[in-house]
Order: C-alpha cells, then sequence, then structure tokens
C-alpha cells in the first residue's frame, strides 16, 4: 500500500534467512521498489520490538511482520499530536543505529 517513491529503511539484528539469498532477493525487490533498504544493525541485542516510524505516527507491532494474520497480533497507532517529544527521540535514536549498520 506504499506508493513506489515512498523510502523505507528497514533495520534488524538478525535474519533467519542466508545473508547472500538477502542480498539477491533484496537487488531483485529494488528493481521496482527502488527506494527499499535494509540494514543490520551491529549490537542486534539493543533491539527488541518492532515498530514503524513515519513523519505523523508511530505504529507499535506487537508480533514479528511475519506472524500478523497467523497469531493475535496488534498494532497501536500512536499520533504525533499525542507524543510530538517521543517521535522525534525514536527517530534519532534510529537515525544513530541506521548510521553503525551494515548495509546489505
Amino acid at each position: 500500500m506504499l506508493p513506489k517513491q515512498s523510502t523505507v529503511r528497514l533495520l534488524t539484528g538478525k535474519t533467519s534467512e542466508d545473508r547472500t539469498k538477502l542480498r539477491r532477493q533484496l537487488a531483485e525487490f529494488r528493481q521496482e521498489y527502488s527506494a527499499f533498504d535494509v540494514r543490520f544493525y551491529r549490537k542486534p541485542h539493543e533491539l527488541h520490538d518492532r515498530y514503524l516510524l513515519t513523519n505523523d505516527y508511530l505504529l507499535i507491532v506487537g508480533h514479528g511482520l511475519k506472524d500478523i494474520g497467523r497469531k493475535e497480533s496488534f498494532v497501536v497507532i500512536v499520533t504525533r499530536a499525542l507524543v510530538p517529544d517521543m517521535l522525534g527521540a525514536l527517530k534519532a535514536n534510529f537515525d544513530n543505529r541506521w548510521h553503525d549498520s551494515e548495509p546489505i
């Protein structure tokens, strides 16, 4: 549901996929969605919660994305108006981790 010109950055600490295979799959995916980027964070023990951050919303995801629809799952939407300082702090923290991560 994202427009193809949307920029998406996904930060992860681990994956069950072989990284070579993942790089190949990501390269194929980027042929259609070029602004999609994934990086591995070098300190995976610091990552736990799953969330999506936009300019206007924080979406807190209760399960991994692969489990949505298979298990009872919740997505909580928090608007910028409710927590304006929190969104800025989360973005700054994400950006710091992003710059300290390994590109795929």
